[in-house]
Protein backbone atom coordinates (compact mmCIF):
# COMPACT_ATOMS: atom_id res chain seq x y z
CA UNK A 1 0.00 0.00 0.00
CA UNK A 2 2.77 2.47 0.88
CA UNK A 3 4.59 1.53 -2.32
CA UNK A 4 1.55 2.55 -4.33
CA UNK A 5 1.26 5.83 -2.43
CA UNK A 6 4.90 6.63 -3.24
CA UNK A 7 4.06 6.66 -6.94
CA UNK A 8 3.46 10.24 -7.96
CA UNK A 9 3.12 13.39 -5.91
CA UNK A 10 0.02 14.51 -4.07
CA UNK A 11 -2.03 16.85 -6.22
CA UNK A 12 -4.12 19.96 -5.81
CA UNK A 13 -7.74 19.40 -6.79
CA UNK A 14 -7.97 21.97 -9.64
CA UNK A 15 -5.06 20.21 -11.40
CA UNK A 16 -6.74 16.77 -11.40
CA UNK A 17 -7.89 15.35 -14.74
CA UNK A 18 -10.97 13.19 -15.15
CA UNK A 19 -10.09 9.48 -15.09
CA UNK A 20 -6.68 10.08 -13.53
CA UNK A 21 -5.49 7.80 -10.72
CA UNK A 22 -4.57 10.52 -8.29
CA UNK A 23 -3.41 11.05 -4.72
CA UNK A 24 -4.79 13.76 -2.43
CA UNK A 25 -3.52 14.72 1.02
CA UNK A 26 -5.90 16.80 3.09
CA UNK A 27 -8.27 16.98 6.02
CA UNK A 28 -11.25 14.64 6.40
CA UNK A 29 -14.74 15.97 7.11
CA UNK A 30 -18.04 14.17 7.48
CA UNK A 31 -20.56 14.50 4.67
CA UNK A 32 -23.59 13.48 6.69
CA UNK A 33 -23.51 10.79 9.36
CA UNK A 34 -20.62 9.54 11.50
CA UNK A 35 -19.83 6.24 13.17
CA UNK A 36 -18.90 5.14 16.68
CA UNK A 37 -15.80 2.98 16.91
CA UNK A 38 -16.98 -0.32 18.45
CA UNK A 39 -14.35 -0.69 21.18
CA UNK A 40 -13.46 2.86 22.26
CA UNK A 41 -16.79 4.47 21.38
CA UNK A 42 -15.05 7.38 19.65
CA UNK A 43 -16.89 9.31 16.97
CA UNK A 44 -15.26 8.80 13.58
CA UNK A 45 -15.59 8.65 9.81
CA UNK A 46 -13.83 5.29 9.45
CA UNK A 47 -12.68 2.68 11.94
CA UNK A 48 -10.57 -0.46 11.77
CA UNK A 49 -10.55 -3.07 14.55
CA UNK A 50 -8.49 -6.24 14.90
CA UNK A 51 -9.39 -8.68 17.67
CA UNK A 52 -6.74 -11.16 18.77
CA UNK A 53 -6.69 -14.00 21.29
CA UNK A 54 -4.04 -15.91 23.20
CA UNK A 55 -4.53 -18.84 25.53
CA UNK A 56 -2.86 -19.03 28.91
CA UNK A 57 -0.96 -22.14 27.84
CA UNK A 58 2.81 -22.22 27.64
CA UNK A 59 4.38 -20.73 24.49
CA UNK A 60 1.02 -19.46 23.25
CA UNK A 61 1.00 -16.57 20.77
CA UNK A 62 -1.47 -13.91 19.74
CA UNK A 63 -3.69 -15.02 16.86
CA UNK A 64 -6.09 -12.85 14.90
CA UNK A 65 -9.72 -13.77 15.45
CA UNK A 66 -11.46 -11.20 13.31
CA UNK A 67 -10.94 -7.81 11.70
CA UNK A 68 -13.54 -5.23 10.77
CA UNK A 69 -13.24 -2.06 8.71
CA UNK A 70 -16.18 0.27 8.25
CA UNK A 71 -16.70 3.84 7.10
CA UNK A 72 -19.09 6.47 5.82
CA UNK A 73 -19.00 8.87 2.91
CA UNK A 74 -16.70 11.79 3.63
CA UNK A 75 -15.06 14.87 2.18
CA UNK A 76 -11.30 15.43 1.86
CA UNK A 77 -10.34 19.09 1.80
CA UNK A 78 -7.11 20.20 0.13
CA UNK A 79 -6.47 23.90 0.74
CA UNK A 80 -9.88 25.47 -0.07
CA UNK A 81 -11.04 22.72 -2.46
CA UNK A 82 -12.96 19.56 -1.62
CA UNK A 83 -13.39 16.08 -3.07
CA UNK A 84 -16.02 13.48 -2.24
CA UNK A 85 -15.00 9.96 -1.15
CA UNK A 86 -17.90 7.46 -1.07
CA UNK A 87 -17.85 4.47 1.24
CA UNK A 88 -20.00 2.39 -1.08
CA UNK A 89 -17.13 0.93 -3.12
CA UNK A 90 -16.80 -2.85 -2.92
CA UNK A 91 -14.16 -4.12 -0.50
CA UNK A 92 -12.36 -5.70 -3.45
CA UNK A 93 -11.80 -2.24 -4.95
CA UNK A 94 -10.43 -0.44 -1.89
CA UNK A 95 -7.66 -0.62 0.71
CA UNK A 96 -8.02 1.00 4.12
CA UNK A 97 -5.07 1.06 6.49
CA UNK A 98 -5.30 3.07 9.70
CA UNK A 99 -2.91 3.80 12.53
CA UNK A 100 -3.65 1.79 15.67
CA UNK A 101 -4.21 4.50 18.26
CA UNK A 102 -6.27 2.58 20.82
CA UNK A 103 -5.27 -0.70 22.42
CA UNK A 104 -7.06 -2.59 25.15
CA UNK A 105 -6.97 -6.17 26.36
CA UNK A 106 -7.89 -8.63 29.03
CA UNK A 107 -5.89 -10.60 31.57
CA UNK A 108 -6.46 -12.53 34.79
CA UNK A 109 -7.63 -9.35 36.51
CA UNK A 110 -9.30 -7.49 33.66
CA UNK A 111 -12.29 -9.13 32.04
CA UNK A 112 -13.92 -8.40 28.71
CA UNK A 113 -16.04 -5.26 28.62
CA UNK A 114 -19.55 -4.97 27.22
CA UNK A 115 -18.09 -3.40 24.08
CA UNK A 116 -15.64 -6.27 23.61
CA UNK A 117 -18.38 -8.88 24.14
CA UNK A 118 -20.69 -7.11 21.70
CA UNK A 119 -18.00 -6.87 19.02
CA UNK A 120 -16.98 -10.53 19.31
CA UNK A 121 -20.59 -11.69 19.55
CA UNK A 122 -21.42 -9.89 16.31
CA UNK A 123 -18.83 -12.12 14.64
CA UNK A 124 -20.09 -15.29 16.31
CA UNK A 125 -17.32 -15.52 18.92
CA UNK A 126 -18.10 -16.35 22.55
CA UNK A 127 -15.67 -15.62 25.38
CA UNK A 128 -17.22 -18.28 27.64
CA UNK A 129 -15.21 -21.49 28.08
CA UNK A 130 -17.30 -24.65 28.26
CA UNK A 131 -15.11 -26.51 30.78
CA UNK A 132 -13.36 -25.23 33.88
CA UNK A 133 -10.10 -27.00 33.00
CA UNK A 134 -9.78 -25.38 29.59
CA UNK A 135 -7.04 -22.83 29.14
CA UNK A 136 -8.19 -19.32 29.89
CA UNK A 137 -8.10 -17.00 26.88
CA UNK A 138 -6.94 -13.42 26.89
CA UNK A 139 -8.10 -10.96 24.25
CA UNK A 140 -6.72 -7.76 22.87
CA UNK A 141 -8.23 -5.22 20.52
CA UNK A 142 -6.31 -2.92 18.18
CA UNK A 143 -8.38 0.00 16.93
CA UNK A 144 -7.70 2.89 14.58
CA UNK A 145 -9.99 5.64 13.37
CA UNK A 146 -10.22 8.57 11.00
CA UNK A 147 -11.52 11.44 13.09
CA UNK A 148 -13.16 14.65 11.96
CA UNK A 149 -10.58 17.16 10.68
CA UNK A 150 -7.77 14.55 10.64
CA UNK A 151 -5.03 14.81 8.01
CA UNK A 152 -5.24 11.76 5.73
CA UNK A 153 -4.24 10.56 2.28
CA UNK A 154 -6.64 9.21 -0.33
CA UNK A 155 -5.75 7.78 -3.71
CA UNK A 156 -8.39 6.94 -6.28
CA UNK A 157 -9.76 7.34 -9.77
CA UNK A 158 -10.92 10.91 -10.35
CA UNK A 159 -14.47 11.45 -11.55
CA UNK A 160 -15.63 14.99 -12.24
CA UNK A 161 -19.41 15.28 -11.93
CA UNK A 162 -21.64 18.19 -12.89
CA UNK A 163 -23.56 19.79 -10.04
CA UNK A 164 -27.12 20.92 -10.54
CA UNK A 165 -27.84 24.46 -9.41
CA UNK A 166 -30.98 25.71 -7.65
CA UNK A 167 -32.55 26.56 -11.01
CA UNK A 168 -31.92 23.06 -12.37
CA UNK A 169 -29.11 24.19 -14.60
CA UNK A 170 -25.66 22.58 -14.57
CA UNK A 171 -23.18 24.69 -12.63
CA UNK A 172 -19.76 23.81 -11.24
CA UNK A 173 -18.27 20.34 -11.26
CA UNK A 174 -17.39 18.35 -8.16
CA UNK A 175 -14.63 15.75 -7.80
CA UNK A 176 -15.25 12.22 -6.57
CA UNK A 177 -12.59 9.55 -5.93
CA UNK A 178 -13.49 5.89 -6.51
CA UNK A 179 -11.66 2.59 -6.91
CA UNK A 180 -11.58 -0.40 -9.25
CA UNK A 181 -10.14 -3.90 -9.24
CA UNK A 182 -6.90 -2.64 -10.81
CA UNK A 183 -6.68 0.82 -9.24
CA UNK A 184 -7.79 0.52 -5.64
CA UNK A 185 -9.29 3.35 -3.65
CA UNK A 186 -6.71 3.78 -0.88
CA UNK A 187 -7.58 5.51 2.40
CA UNK A 188 -4.96 5.90 5.12
CA UNK A 189 -3.84 8.06 8.01
CA UNK A 190 -0.46 6.37 8.43
CA UNK A 191 2.27 8.92 9.11
CA UNK A 192 4.52 7.56 6.36
CA UNK A 193 1.65 7.86 3.89
CA UNK A 194 0.94 11.54 4.61
CA UNK A 195 4.46 12.72 5.49
CA UNK A 196 6.06 15.85 4.03
CA UNK A 197 7.67 14.08 1.12
CA UNK A 198 4.20 13.19 -0.21
CA UNK A 199 2.08 16.22 0.72
CA UNK A 200 1.90 19.55 -1.13
CA UNK A 201 0.19 21.06 1.92
CA UNK A 202 3.24 20.57 4.11
CA UNK A 203 5.43 22.41 1.60
CA UNK A 204 3.38 25.60 1.72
Amino acid sequence: MLRELRRGKARLIPDVMDGEYVKLVGDAYSKENKLRAPISGRECLWYQVIAEARSSGKNSQWEELVSETKGVDFIIQVTDQRAYVPASDFESSRIVQLTTDYRVGTNSRKKTSIEMERFLGKHGISTVTSQWWEDKVNYRFLEGIIAENERIVVKGIAQWEAQEGSTGETSNKSLKLVGSANNKLIISDLYRAKSKMFSPLDRE
